[in-house]
């Protein structure tokens, strides 16, 4: 999965993020975990999810020289699937801003694999 785009890479580093495999650091919500009655009957595979390319982009997010607003948009667009309104005013810059900042978070993260 090295060769793979930088966007397909934080995709599977959201899926590890959210993998029920990974120590969270607090309790996770049963709540959204409900399923209808006909869901069981449906057969589903979870895509794979290559550990150590998503291990490398976490070490390259969290290590301490990258931007703490940068690695706070990377997290809220690709774990939690956040509005970028919505994100833009918890971050504190203005929504306008988003796109130049994602670009700038995408090229520092590129630069730090």
């Amino acid at each position: 999965m090295k060769t793979a785009s930088l966007y397909s890479r934080l995709e599977n580093w959201a899926l590890w993020c959210k993998s029920p495999g990974r120590p969270q650091g607090h309790c996770r919500s049963i709540e959204y975990r409900y399923k209808a009655e006909g869901a069981w009957d449906v057969k589903y595979t979870p895509p794979a999810i290559d550990h150590f390319d998503a291990i490398d982009i976490e070490a390259a997010i969290t290590s301490p020289e990258f931007c703490p607003i940068l690695r706070g948009l990377l997290v809220a667009e690709f774990i939690y699937r956040a509005n970028p309104f919505a994100t833009a005013k918890r971050l504190r810059f203005h929504p306008r801003d988003y796109q130049a900042k994602r670009t700038l978070a995408l090229m520092e993260l590129a630069e730090r694999l």
